[in-house]
């Protein structure tokens, strides 16, 4: 917790990744259109 808290003051809240399940979604499916487009087999869900 303390490493959490060190992490929020030093960069914000704003600055953090994505805290819903919808922008958790939208991000890994753009991280997988990008390893697609990179090579990677399309439905590898390890992104």
């Amino acid at each position: 917790m303390a490493a959490r808290k060190r992490v929020e003051d030093t960069y914000g809240l704003e600055s953090l990744p994505p805290v819903d399940d919808w922008e958790w979604g939208f991000m890994h499916g753009k991280l997988s259109a990008l390893r697609w487009v990179l090579g990677e087999e399309w439905d590898f869900l390890d992104t």
